[in-house]
């Protein structure tokens, strides 16, 4: 067996106590015999996270603990995790979801029979306990899809979540995460294709969403606020895109803002503003980016309470 480590995975700790033991579990009983590494990010957990892993890793090879002194949220702590690994495509997972037991050997699989840059499953909420998920597998012949042409998938499929595979040199290119969405399910698809050659979508459940307390993306305005960030921030810091890209981004903008009115207003009131004729139009047509207005949505979203953000 070679000593090259195949994959890396990294899982962002944050208070899971209760079900950590089980995520790691079912990444340590993944199929395939590759060589893997381990690398657990704490985002300054006050539970017993870290004694659970360390029990659950007892006399397991290429396990890494990172401890930190500051809460910076997911999209942070799975940069720093990704800038210790050494695997040859990276792997990230919610240290509360579970790894169906033969996905890694699935999407490494499509990796290098089609020379991918990604590959991205999707997942499945399955309201049932952690305990209950170990051991399911992933269809072995679902369908796929491929594409030389990443970022009109992302805008088109369902590249959220933390299902994907992705090559390391890929990930460190696209500059990882975007750090000031506290959240990185939106930022990492858009950054990792505006780089990427090759996106795999393998329609399959590769991740086992089990029923869990506290989850952060039951907060909508959360969701908002790093969506329409993410969005935001590909304008702006990439002035190379493509036209199409910009107004595809910007409509997401006008989408998350819009999303937020409703969430606060009610539908009737957020109907009758402006925001919902900016918002008819965008949805319909591709419209010119309008940088005045997006600069005075950011203004609002930073403004926005009830949000977590990353620590300046």
């Amino acid at each position: 067996m070679s000593n090259e480590i195949t994959v890396s995975y990294v899982v962002t700790v944050y208070n899971k106590e209760p079900y950590i033991g089980h995520t790691v579990r079912s990444l340590l009983q993944q199929e395939g015999g590759f060589r893997a590494e381990y690398i657990f990010v704490d985002d300054v957990s006050t539970d017993k996270s870290l004694d659970v892993i360390a029990d659950v890793t007892k006399g397991v090879p290429n396990v890494i603990v990172i401890k930190n002194t500051i809460n910076s949220g997911p999209s942070v702590r799975l940069n720093q995790g990704a800038r210790m690994a050494r695997g040859k495509y990276l792997h990230f997972i919610d240290s509360d979801d579970i790894m169906a037991a033969n996905a890694t050997n699935v999407m490494v699989r499509l990796m290098e029979e089609h020379d991918a840059d990604v590959v991205h499953g999707s997942w499945e909420k399955t309201g049932v306990k952690s305990a209950e998920l170990i051991g399911r597998k992933v269809n072995e012949n679902a369908p796929y899809k491929v594409s030389d042409k990443p970022l009109e998938f992302v805008f088109r499929e369902r590249i959220r979540r933390m299902c994907q595979m992705v090559r390391r040199e890929t990930f460190l290119l696209a500059e990882g995460c975007d750090e000031a969405c506290f959240i990185q399910d939106e930022s990492l698809g858009l950054r990792l294709a505006r780089v990427a050659r090759r996106f795999v979508l393998l329609d399959a459940p590769v991740l086992l969403i089990p029923l869990v307390e506290g989850e952060l993306s039951r907060n909508v305005s959360q969701l908002n606020h790093d969506r329409f960030l993410a969005s935001y921030h590909m304008i702006t810091r990439y002035p190379t895109l493509d036209e199409v890209t910009r107004r595809r981004l910007y409509r997401r903008c006008v989408s998350s803002f819009w999303k937020q009115q409703r969430l606060m207003r009610g539908t009737l009131r957020a109907v009758l503003s402006a925001g919902f004729a900016r918002y008819a139009c965008v949805k319909w047509t591709l419209q010119p980016v309008d940088m005045a207005w997006l600069a005075e949505t950011d203004r609002f979203f930073a403004g926005l309470k009830g949000v977590l953000r990353v620590p300046t």
